[in-house]
This record gives structure tokens, sequence and C-alpha cells, in this order.
């Protein structure tokens, strides 16, 4: 605890996943052991900076293994407006660059908004929209192709607290 309203937070993550052998239907040619995928991510943690029941998350990660290197920058804020109703707006940037040249960018905003109607029973929206900029690995032709997309995706429901 760094004072009575921030705290930090880190973690270190480690993987490998083995060789997967073909599967005649759903993977005929099998895949290929992934390596070493390791993980770093450093947390600074805010709470009840403007309000009694606010909380905000800014957030960096490394990612990497044999073939990529990434890094994470997010921020995420809770905060309750009042007994019913709490708002959760996102932002995060990801920067991907791969072995064989190739890269990634992604830009993700989003808005949850949470109702109560009852003690265990809350109505859950969300909207996030996200922009990603790829690059293909150059080859013999000249450099990798370039695309851009953009997604948008909203959901509405009910949760159940048992």
């Amino acid at each position: 605890m760094l004072t009575p309203n921030w705290q930090t937070g880190a973690d270190f993550s480690l993987t490998s996943v083995d060789e997967i052998k073909p599967v005649a239907v759903l993977l005929p040619t099998g895949q290929a052991a992934t390596g070493n995928l390791w993980g770093i991510s450093a947390q600074l943690i805010g709470t009840n900076l403007y309000s009694v029941r606010d909380t905000h998350v800014f957030n960096v990660s490394f990612l990497g293994g044999p073939l990529y290197h990434g890094t994470l920058l997010s921020y995420n804020n809770l905060t309750s407006l009042n007994d019913k109703w709490q708002l959760e707006p996102s932002l995060r940037y990801y920067t991907q660059s791969g072995a064989a040249g190739d890269s990634n960018n992604v830009w993700t905003t989003g808005l949850r908004a949470i109702y109560r109607i009852r003690n265990q029973v809350s109505l859950e929206s969300e909207l996030t929209y996200e922009r990603s900029n790829a690059t293909g690995a150059p080859n013999l032709n000249g450099p990798g192709a370039s695309t851009t997309a953009a997604r948008m995706n909203y959901y509405l429901g009910i949760r159940i607290d048992f």
C-alpha cells in the first residue's frame, strides 16, 4: 500500500503448451508446441478518489514468446453513482510485433452500466468499440498487406446472484 487510497500490484506468468498430435477430422495437421509464453504486469490501483465507492486500475503488461512480443496499457474505472447505478468505463491499447515482421495495434474503449433492480437482480449493459490495424510480414513481393478493422459490440442482460 502506498497510501490509504493507492495500492500497487504485480504478477508474472509462464506457460508452455505441448505439441498437439493430429486428429483426423478436427485438427488434421496437429499443432506445434508453443514454446515458453511469458507475461509480466504491474497495476496501480486508486480507491475512493472522488467518492466513497470509486476504483481506478491502471495496468501495463508485457507479453512474449518465441514468435511475438506485445504490450498492453489499460485503464478501468468503477463508479457507483448511488445504491442502484454503477458505471464502468474502460480504455485499452495493445500493440504486438511478430518475429517475422508482422504487427498489430488495437484500441478498445467501452462503457458498462449496471442497474440494481433488487438486492440480487441487476440489469447489465455494455457497449465496446475496437479499432485495429494489422500489417503482415514482408515477403518477396514487398511489404506485408495492411488491414484496418472496426468492431462494435453491445449486450444487455439480467444478472441474478444466488
